[in-house]
């Protein structure tokens, strides 16, 4: 219904009102609870679960319950949660039922309500994390 599917091999499974464009792009709204799926897949090899979401690029998942949006390559956002944002390639959101994650860069990992920037972040070595402001600071004595 008011959906469509533009291009070669892409799939709509119930997903009302969504558009797949390009090769092989996938929406699958058969978990959603939303009388409308309204979800977007662009370019190649992309999935999209849950209800306004979107993936442009390639080789993105996005399986998010609602609002979330992978740009680029092979950036994964997982089973649940919602407003969830990968932008760049090879980003991958770590926990499930995770909301207000955002990675930005290359090679990232995020969890629950974290914004992870840059490429390649080695998560051990991140610093402790002051849970008042919710921000992650450096001890200027152990640099």
């Amino acid at each position: 219904e008011n959906s469509a599917a533009i291009g070669e091999n892409n799939s709509l499974i119930l997903a009302k009102s969504s558009i797949a464009l390009g090769v092989q792009n996938t929406i699958n709204g058969t978990t959603v609870t939303e009388s409308n799926t309204r979800s977007l897949a662009v370019g190649f090899q992309n999935t999209v679960r849950g209800y306004s979401s979107a993936a442009l690029g390639g080789n993105n998942d996005v399986d998010t319950a609602q609002n979330g949006f992978a740009i680029g390559f092979n950036n994964i956002l997982t089973t649940g949660g919602d407003n969830n944002f990968a932008i760049g390639e090879n980003n991958t959101q770590l926990d499930t039922n995770a909301n207000g994650v955002y990675m930005l860069g290359n090679s990232l990992e995020g969890e629950d309500g974290e914004f992870t920037l840059g490429y390649r972040n080695d998560r051990s070595s991140y610093p402790t994390e002051d849970f008042k402001s919710r921000y992650r600071y450096w001890d200027s004595s152990t640099i």
